[in-house]
């Protein structure tokens, strides 16, 4: 698992230009969908990258588990929600109903996309 730091990188530039793309062409308004495909995305990219960071310092007692892996990535994805509530870009108002709906449902997504990172690797690594 020496080589992780490939698909992570790769995840994480494939989610940064499709990002761009979606902010450039509107595809975060035009497609409902869109949004939930890049967190599921981003949630995978940080876990790629979760897996790196542990699997470099890892000693040989420190056993990589599901939890450090969504905890690492569930942090990245708090960290995401309060910049976009600081800029408000977050697509809805701060403190409303919708808000908080669909910050919860982005942290799902994130953590949604860090299984399926550790299911990846639990199976096939």
């Amino acid at each position: 698992m020496n080589k992780i730091y490939i698909p992570a990188i790769l995840v994480l530039i494939l989610v940064l230009v499709f990002h761009i793309l979606g902010m450039n062409m509107h595809w975060y308004m035009q497609f409902s969908w869109y949004d939930i495909v890049m967190h599921i995305t981003t949630g995978a990219g940080i876990a790629l990258s979760a897996l790196w960071f542990l699997e470099t310092i890892r000693k040989d007692n420190l056993k990589i588990n599901l939890f450090l892996i969504v905890i690492l990535t569930l942090a990245a994805g708090i960290i995401w929600e309060i910049f976009e509530a600081y800029y408000n870009i977050a697509g809805f108002h701060y403190g409303t109903l919708k808000y908080w709906v669909d910050s919860v449902k982005d942290l799902a997504d994130d953590t949604l996309g860090s299984l399926i990172v550790y299911i990846f690797f639990k199976r096939y690594f």
